[in-house]
C-alpha cells in the first residue's frame, strides 16, 4: 500500500477511495474470516515487522501487535481527511485482552459536515464512489449491529440518526452522477425508514435472516418467498 497520508483538500475533491481500499486490506488480513497464520503486518514498515519475527514471543501475540500496528497506520494516514468530511475512525478493542478488532469502526462525528461533503459532490471520480460505497456499507453495519440502541445518551448513534435522512437524500442524488451508488442509497434508505418506523429490530432480524437479499443472490429473499409453504395443522 502507499505511504501516502491525506491531507484536507477542498471538499468537491475528498476521496474517501484510499481509506476503503486500506479497510479492505485489513479485512483480508486480519478480519473474521482471514486464515490464522498470517506472514507479516501489510502496513507496518519493514523494520517493524523484522523486529517483531525475531522477538521471542508467542504467535498470537505476534499477530496481535501486527494488527494493531495495522490499526495505528490506518488511523494515522486517514484520520485528517475522514475529520474534514465529519467522520471519526476506530478500532473497537476485543472483548478479551490479546484480541484485535476484525473491522473498522466509522462514525458520524458531525453530521452537518458530512452532509455539505456529500452536497459538494457534482461529479464523482472512480475512487470517490469506492470511498462513499464503502462508507455506506459501514454506516449501516454500526447502525443495525455496532450500537446498543437502547442507550439512548449514546452521541455517536444520536448524531447518525439525525442526519440519516440528509444522507440518505444526497446518496440517492448521486446515484444519477454514478449509478454505482444505487445499491448504496437502496441500504441506506432501508435502514432510515426501519428507524423512523421504529421496526429497526424487525429488519436487522430479517436482514440477518437472508430474507431481504435479491433474487439473484440464490438465498430465501422475496424472490423465493412463493417457494415457502405453509403446511396446515389437523
Amino acid at each position: 500500500m502507499s505511504e501516502k497520508i491525506q491531507e484536507p483538500n477542498s471538499l468537491d475533491s475528498v476521496d474517501l477511495g484510499q481509506l476503503a481500499d486500506w479497510i479492505d486490506e485489513y479485512e483480508k488480513r486480519f478480519g473474521p474470516f482471514a486464515r490464522l497464520g498470517r506472514a507479516g503486518a501489510f502496513l507496518a514498515t519493514e523494520e517493524q515487522e523484522e523486529r517483531l519475527m525475531r522477538e521471542d514471543a508467542d504467535p498470537e501475540e505476534k499477530e496481535v501487535q501486527l494488527a494493531r500496528a495495522a490499526q495505528s497506520d490506518i488511523v494515522r494516514r486517514n484520520q485528517p481527511i475522514a475529520q474534514q468530511v465529519g467522520l471519526s475512525l476506530d478500532f473497537p478493542a476485543g472483548e478479551e485482552e490479546g484480541e484485535w478488532a476484525p473491522e473498522m469502526r466509522l462514525d458520524v462525528g458531525s453530521g452537518e459536515k458530512f452532509t455539505k461533503y456529500l452536497q459538494a459532490l457534482q461529479k464523482l471520480s472512480v475512487s470517490q464512489a469506492r470511498g462513499l460505497v464503502k462508507v455506506a456499507e459501514i454506516l449501516a453495519k454500526q447502525l443495525t449491529h455496532g450500537y446498543d440502541l437502547s442507550n439512548v445518551e449514546d452521541e455517536r448513534l444520536l448524531e447518525l440518526a439525525s442526519s440519516l435522512k440528509s444522507i440518505t437524500e444526497e446518496y440517492g442524488r448521486l446515484t444519477e452522477v454514478n449509478p454505482t451508488l444505487q445499491a448504496s442509497a437502496t441500504l441506506l434508505e432501508d435502514v432510515r425508514r426501519s428507524v423512523n418506523g421504529r421496526y429497526l429490530r424487525e429488519y436487522i432480524l430479517a436482514k440477518d435472516g437472508q430474507l431481504l437479499d435479491p433474487p439473484e443472490a440464490r438465498t430465501f429473499g422475496p424472490g423465493r418467498w412463493h417457494t415457502f409453504m405453509l403446511i396446515p395443522l389437523p
